[in-house]
């Protein structure tokens, strides 16, 4: 079946229920109205708040619940130390540190919503984003201690008055079925698929290669790419999988990550990378996976999250990364992603990449 532009969701995927758009004026909080936990059960909600005041967090509620009945426990890399702690508190922060006028955060919150049973929360969060410097980035895992009440409303709230500044985004995906059963065939979408996210194309290697291309793109209008890339080592050598938009090889990228190595975790802040790291291996025929969410509209410091396995051996998994990364460039459109193995044929014959787009 060939289609044009499909309004809502393919099944199983997740569609867009609410986009803030890019905040013109500054606001002390952004209300996501309306909702049914019980009937969507999942939602994504992406935060790139920019901070309109000095000494500020972002933070969200459920159902505008000032309770303490939320519990987190979090992994944060911080410079080079990686820190843990667990809270139970009257909100779930997502940029938690104290953000200064222009600063920015870049979260991604996956929420289990149907009541009868606690609901479960995960983060993945880039904090306070000053140019290329990145104060720290963290994963967390929590819970919203509520089991009856069904989920309406998801709130973002900045700590100070208007520290939800010019430039935020708030945007809500929900989880649904509804082609469930559809006897379709194959769909070949030559538009748009409106409200979710579209596979913009799949990149698979049969000859090594040292890059991969994207081009052709608008990141003004796509606004957020995710990059999900399965690396095959071309080449004997240690190898690093790297991304840069608009092939730019300036030291103009900043990332802090933390990582473990067996029974050893550690951390480290870059300030003038070359490049965003998103995979690594170190013999032919090992391989690495690799998942990137990256705000690619103009105006501000592009902002990324990554995670990543490094080095994957047969059953041997020789490292894992979180790593959260800017691109400091505010004015450049992004019409390009160069995926980088910075070695001839460094991508070997089996690697695959895809580029997705999510239609707002």
């Amino acid at each position: 079946m060939i289609t044009g532009l499909i309004d809502g969701l393919l099944s199983g995927l997740y569609t867009v229920v609410f986009d803030s758009g890019e905040l013109t004026s500054p606001a002390d909080y952004v209300e996501i109205p309306d909702l049914d936990g019980d009937v969507d059960g999942e939602y994504e909600l992406i935060v790139r708040g920019v901070s309109g005041a000095s000494s500020n967090s972002f933070f969200v509620r459920l159902n505008a619940d000032t309770g303490s009945n939320y519990g987190i426990q979090h992994l944060r890399g911080e410079s080079t130390s990686v820190l843990g702690g667990r809270q139970v508190l009257t909100n779930w922060p997502i940029e938690f540190q104290g953000l200064g006028v222009g600063h920015i955060g870049f979260s991604r919150l996956h929420l289990f919503a149907r009541s009868g049973n606690v609901r479960l929360m995960q983060e993945q969060c880039v904090d306070q984003v000053n140019g290329s410097v990145i104060t720290d980035m963290r994963v967390a895992s929590g819970s919203w201690n509520n089991t009856s009440d069904k989920l309406t409303s998801i709130t973002v709230h900045a700590q100070q008055t208007n520290g939800l500044g010019v430039g935020s985004r708030v945007i809500l995906l929900k989880k649904v079925d509804e082609l469930s059963g559809l006897k379709s065939g194959g769909l070949d979408i030559k538009g748009m698929a409106k409200n979710t996210w579209q596979l913009v194309e799949r990149r698979t290697v049969s000859t090594p290669v040292q890059n991969l291309s994207f081009s052709g793109l608008d990141g003004n209008a796509d606004v957020i790419y995710n990059i999900v890339g399965y690396f095959v080592a071309g080449i004997t050598a240690a190898v690093s999988y790297v991304l840069r938009p608009n092939n730019d090889s300036g030291s103009n990228y900043g990332n802090q990550f933390m990582k473990a190595a067996a029974t050893s975790p550690s951390a480290a802040r870059v300030t003038s990378a070359t490049f965003i790291t998103m995979g690594g291996t170190n013999n032919v025929d090992s391989v690495s996976l690799s998942n990137v969410l990256l705000y690619a509209k103009s105006g501000y410091v592009r902002t990324a999250i990554a995670r990543f396995n490094d080095e994957v051996n047969g059953s041997n998994v020789n490292e894992i990364w979180e790593l959260a990364a800017v691109w400091n460039n505010t004015v450049s459109n992004i019409t390009s992603l160069m995926i980088d193995g910075l070695s001839a044929g460094a991508i070997g014959a089996g690697s695959q990449v895809e580029l997705w787009k999510l239609n707002l």
